[in-house]
């Protein structure tokens, strides 16, 4: 550029890499705060971090603003599923297979009731947990009773 010392134009470059990189940063924390609606654990935001990834924002601004480690999330990304994690999956298919099978008629208590009998001896607290999370059951309604009321399972509510 005419009448621009070299000095001058390092200077805007470094100027301009710097915006770049505010913009990037911006972009990250507009994107988190549009996915994390409130406060969440470390865990929780390695998700939002792999998504943010597949949307093309750098995996090093997305930790940083969420702060959790790179390290941290590589981690997380790279390592297998836990028994715990892989049970529960495998909890969530029976029960919407059951659901299914009732053509959608059955509740909570039904769906436990008929896993107990068929497949396994399900701790309580782990089934009704997985029945809640799969919004399969908590979004059904059940049989209309004599007084009019419907029964309903609350997908927060805390009956174990």
């Amino acid at each position: 550029m005419p009448g621009v010392t070299s000095a001058d134009q390092t200077e805007l470059v470094a100027a301009r890499r710097r915006v770049a990189e505010l913009e990037t940063e911006l972009a990250v924390c507009r994107r988190a705060a549009e996915l994390l609606k409130e406060v969440v654990p470390p865990k929780d935001r390695y998700a939002v971090i792999k998504q943010m990834a597949a949307e093309g924002l750098p995996v090093e601004v997305c930790c940083r603003v969420l702060q959790v480690s790179a390290s941290g999330y590589y981690a997380w990304r790279d390592r297998p599923p836990s028994a715990l994690a892989l049970r529960h999956v495998w909890l969530t298919e029976q029960i919407r297979a059951v659901h299914l099978a009732s053509r959608g008629t059955y509740g909570s208590r039904r769906v436990h009731a008929e896993l107990r009998r068929i497949c396994c001896r399900t701790h309580c607290r782990a089934s009704v947990g997985c029945i809640r999370q799969s919004s399969v059951v908590c979004a059904v309604q059940g049989p209309v009773t004599r007084a009019g009321t419907r029964n309903t399972l609350s997908c927060n509510a805390s009956r174990a």
